[in-house]
């Protein structure tokens, strides 16, 4: 009797984005990095985690990984990061506030892999519109244009970012989040300003 292993075709993520958990732990990245690429075993031991990630992550040919709200991540985190670039040589930019800084300063294995650090300027006012629609356009993308360069969104949107591009990513993620559970099709005032309230 001929058996054979079935073969999964996996898709092709050149880019892997993910945003991580707050005090995110190495078992919780790796369940991340699973779950964003669709693999179904998402639970087991560190090591079976650290095994399949490597796996799935050259099997659907990441060249670069993103990972957002880093200064979330737990120090020893750091370490499956620093695995994942030395086995396959994957790209990974890690983006977060200040606190990330200080964070990679504080083990020199870590700094020595991200010792390239890039702020993004504040978006000034003149730019802000242009950007935020890019944002509505490219970003949210949802059914119904939400038309947030109309003044009565747009400076209210300015004035609580101070043009802060991560900020001004958060807010709108949530606001699009929030109004399509409420059944709506694009980003009211009233939900916009439902979650400005939300952030200091």
């Amino acid at each position: 009797m001929a058996t054979g292993l079935m073969m999964v075709k996996r898709d092709i993520v050149s880019v892997l984005y993910m945003q991580v958990p707050g005090d995110c732990s190495a078992g919780e990245l790796l369940t991340l990095i699973l779950e964003s690429l669709k693999y179904d075993a998402t639970s087991g031991k560190l090591t079976d985690l650290r095994r399949r990630v490597l796996r799935l992550l050259k099997e659907s040919k990441v060249e670069m990984l993103i990972i957002d709200e880093a200064n979330f991540l737990k120090l020893n985190t750091f370490s499956e990061i620093a695995r994942i670039y030395d086995l396959l040589n994957v790209s990974i930019v890690l983006v977060g506030t200040d606190g990330l800084d200080n964070l990679i300063k504080k083990e020199p294995y870590i700094h020595d892999r991200f010792i390239e650090c890039y702020r993004l300027p504040l978006v000034s006012e003149k730019k802000f519109p242009e950007f935020v629609q890019i944002w509505e356009d490219e970003v949210l993308c949802l059914p119904v244009p939400s038309n947030l360069t109309k003044r009565e969104t747009l400076m209210p949107l300015y004035q609580k970012t101070s043009g802060k591009i991560g900020l001004v990513d958060r807010v709108l993620r949530r606001a699009a989040i929030l109004s399509l559970r409420k059944g709506l099709k694009n980003i009211d005032k009233a939900t916009l300003d439902e979650v400005l309230e939300w952030f200091e």
